[in-house]
């Protein structure tokens, strides 16, 4: 018994250590955090690893993204163009930043 405690250990730290490379990136901070309905707004992402961003996924209808830019020779922003319907609830809206290497934590934007 005393050999597979040392053996199930080292396997979930090996786990562990997978995860946090597979989901590298990740969005500090972005600006603007809200707008209004019908607007259409670029928001600028700061984090890690985000060059390789392919897309948004959003919680609810009503933001629509229209366009990413990576930032050129930085690895630590992408430019998010987003349009914001006339319909769109108000509030908070959940969103994570799709990359090629999966999707970063989810972050709040809102519309008001």
């Amino acid at each position: 018994m005393r050999t597979s405690f040392p053996r199930a250990l080292a396997a979930l730290l090996l786990a562990a250590c997978a995860v946090e490379t597979a989901t590298a990136q990740d969005v500090s901070v972005f600006y603007p955090r809200g707008a209004m309905p019908g607007e259409e707004i670029e928001v600028t992402a700061y984090g890690r690893d985000l060059q390789d961003t392919v897309g948004l996924l959003f919680d609810r209808p009503g933001l629509e993204l229209l366009a990413v830019e990576p930032v050129e020779k930085r690895a630590d922003r992408v430019k998010l163009r987003i349009k914001i319907a006339e319909d769109c609830g108000l509030g908070r809206h959940l969103w994570t930043l799709h990359s090629k290497r999966g999707i970063a934590r989810a972050r709040a934007f809102f519309v008001g």
